[in-house]
């Protein structure tokens, strides 16, 4: 079961009254006809198998995949993030909210290796979760497929990296990788396991990035108990040593970032990384009006 199969447990299990969602899940995200979907289907077949295996086996060298993983894991929480505020960035920079949120953590760990005297290379590879629209029912199942998505982590303004990841990520839905991933993660589950954690730790990634959509509006359990907040940590393992969530919850945006211990050193480094993720985010907002809350 995915994250977004919890998120419709919660909201239309044990809450109160079902909530509305942040981003309907149910909506189709575009239009196709069908010799589009059979010109797709051979595209998938002749070239998404060698795309994959290309973008998921490049070398990727930087200090924080230096080391092997420990399992000891440092958790970091941004402060909420207004989810107006992502939306305005995202339409004035023709971009995706998980792009711009990719990008900052680019920026904040770019940030990191310097603060340790590392060279920091001018790209860094993220495999990205991608939610595959309409959603069909609400039964527990996976919805999402997965990318390589590459984040510019040079010493470029934030807006201006932010363009890199922006336009792979659109250029990746009208390709044959989603849907090529989407088949590769179905059947990598029937392997066993421990040949689907060999196939994970050679995957040449240094970040994991996910997205759930949650309720826009609050939610409450037991007969009125009010959810104040909601925050998910993506696990950091299999040889990617961090891990970003994203989770939306009534109008606000909360980031979580799980670190390896081989990867964030210690609470200070993860603290400093907060920290220059929030100012990343606040560089790309133009510097307008608007302050994160607690």
């Amino acid at each position: 079961m995915d994250g977004i199969s919890a998120c419709f447990l919660f909201q239309n299990g044990l809450s109160d009254n079902p909530p509305k969602y942040m981003i309907n899940p149910f909506s189709t995200s575009y239009k196709t006809t069908f010799l589009r979907r059979v010109l797709d289907f051979y595209r998938t077949a002749l070239f998404g198998p060698r795309i994959l295996f290309r973008e998921m086996f490049d070398k990727e060298l930087n200090i924080f995949r230096e080391k092997p993983l420990t399992g000891s894991k440092i958790l970091g929480m941004s402060k909420s993030i207004p989810f107006n505020t992502l939306r305005n960035i995202k339409d004035e920079t023709n971009s995706s909210i998980i792009s711009i949120l990719g990008t900052a953590l680019g920026g904040a760990l770019r940030n990191l290796a310097t603060k340790h005297g590392e060279e920091f290379p001018q790209m860094m590879k993220a495999v990205v979760a991608l939610p595959v629209f309409p959603y069909p029912n609400t039964k527990p199942q996976n919805r999402f497929s997965f990318a390589f998505v590459p984040l510019d982590t040079s010493e470029n303004i934030g807006v201006a990296r932010l363009q890199t990841s922006s336009e792979y990520i659109f250029d990746t839905y009208k390709s044959p990788v989603l849907i090529t991933n989407f088949i590769f993660m179905k059947a990598v589950g029937y392997l066993p396991v421990c040949v689907s954690k060999l196939m994970s730790k050679t995957a040449q990634v240094t970040v994991a990035v996910t997205n759930l959509p949650g309720p826009s509006e609050a939610c409450y359990l037991f007969g009125g108990d009010k959810i104040t907040d909601i925050a998910v940590w993506t696990p950091a393992g299999e040889g990617i040593g961090i891990g970003l969530d994203v989770f939306s919850y009534n109008g606000f945006v909360r980031v979580t970032i799980t670190g390896d211990a081989a990867s964030i050193r210690d609470s200070s480094d993860m603290s400093d990384l907060i920290n220059w993720f929030q100012n990343e985010i606040l560089e790309m907002s133009m510097h307008k009006n608007f302050s994160f809350e607690p």
